[in-house]
């Protein structure tokens, strides 16, 4: 075992299992109808919900007046998401059926030279435009390649449903075609659009609802706030899904793209742009508070480092990224020329329940004055890697 990958054990964090995790589901789903996580059926309804983390999940269905509910048409499992765990990351890697070091989009903030700016991949925008609202960029033209999307549909039959809100949006621009999106508005309304794909033979059903992980940036993973929305999704699912959905032939699976970690106000470290740590880089950082991606300039290193351990290194490991690709942290162990530059030369992990965001200079007040997220994701702990596989075979 490599010394990075006994350093993050002994952390107490989780790598990557990739042959159990949410990758695994799209690479079965884009081979064939059978296999240990998606079942043989030869149909499928998958629902991805958003932040869904497994700890969070075992709370909801162990406790509670439906517990037994769910254990009677549901079995749960635990797998792992990938790294970076965050949406950008991981829908790419599912989406595509590439790994992270193939893709290389490494986070929500990634530096695209084709596109000649920093880019949000969930509007596909200027970095901070998704907020703004400001123009989008056509992500067809550099985004990966939707090769388990494309499988499905090559089979025949296929429909996704996504939020009114992020139909044509950059990434669901980039995947799906606009004859393939069914709109929804609440999970309610999207189960009963599924129930009525499900009575009319659709073959593949895939459907994302992602208001879960909003809660939880806003209130953080473990409150009231977010058990109490995913006791009304599973209760949802029960009262809607689940009389349509059981002796119907259809294999259901039920996951997430990643978990969250509550963190603390206190503990997001700020990344300010006159800290002193941009003198020995070549661009601002990159990815998230989480997952910080970092280009130091040729023959800054030694002083870098120095400067990490004297201000960062209480709260964050600093990972050499060539190190993190040869150990497969990214999914495999040699990244191409063309993404090798979005993995940076070094990586800053943070500890625990700390977060180190950058700060953006010069943004606007609104921007400025947007409550602090009290959960995150991103990283290698057990609370955003771990999340849980739901199916009814």
């Amino acid at each position: 075992m490599s010394a990075l990958m006994s350093e993050i054990e002994s952390n107490g964090w989780r790598r990557p299992d990739f042959g159990n995790s949410n990758l695994a589901i799209s690479k079965q789903l884009a081979g064939s109808d059978k296999g240990s996580l998606i079942g043989c059926g030869a149909k499928k309804l998958f629902i991805i919900i958003d932040g869904m983390g497994y700890k969070l999940a075992r709370r909801v269905v162990g406790e509670g007046g439906s517990a037994s509910e769910h254990a009677r048409w549901l079995n749960m499992r635990q797998i792992t998401s990938i790294f970076p765990s965050t949406t950008g990351n991981v829908l790419s890697s599912f989406y595509s059926g590439m790994t992270t070091a193939r893709h290389g989009i490494v986070g929500t903030k990634v530096p695209f030279k084709e596109a000649g700016m920093l880019i949000n991949v969930l509007g596909f925008s200027a970095a901070l435009g998704r907020d703004l609202k400001l123009w989008r960029i056509d992500p067809k033209t550099f985004y990966p390649k939707p090769e388990m999307i494309d499988s499905l549909k090559a089979r025949g039959g296929f429909k996704s449903l996504l939020k009114e809100d992020i139909i044509g949006t950059g990434l669901s621009t980039a995947v799906f075609e606009y004859g393939d999106v069914v709109p929804f508005v609440t999970f309610e309304d999207m189960l009963i659009r599924v129930k009525g794909l499900i009575k009319g033979g659709t073959r593949y059903i895939f459907a994302y609802y992602d208001v879960l992980d909003h809660v939880q940036h806003a209130y953080g993973p473990d409150t009231e706030e977010a058990e109490s929305l995913l006791h009304g999704i599973f209760s949802a699912m029960d009262r809607i899904l689940r009389p349509v959905a059981e002796n119907s032939g259809y294999d259901l699976i039920i996951t997430s793209d990643h978990g969250q970690t509550s963190v603390p106000e206190k503990n997001a470290i700020e990344i300010e742009s006159d800290s002193g740590m941009l003198e020995f880089l070549q661009v601002p950082p990159w990815g998230e508070g989480r997952s910080l991606f970092l280009h130091v300039s040729d023959g800054k290193e030694r002083a870098f480092e120095d400067y990490f351990h004297r201000h960062l290194a209480k709260h964050a490991m600093l990972v050499d990224s060539d190190e993190a690709i040869r150990c497969g942290l990214f999914g495999d162990s040699e990244v191409g020329d063309l993404v090798r530059y979005r993995f940076g030369t070094h990586i800053i992990m943070p500890y625990d329940n700390f977060a180190m965001p950058y700060k953006y200079p010069n943004t606007s007040r609104h921007i400025r004055e947007k409550p602090p997220m009290l959960g995150m994701h991103g990283g290698l702990t057990e609370d955003e890697m771990l999340i849980p596989l739901f199916t009814n075979f």
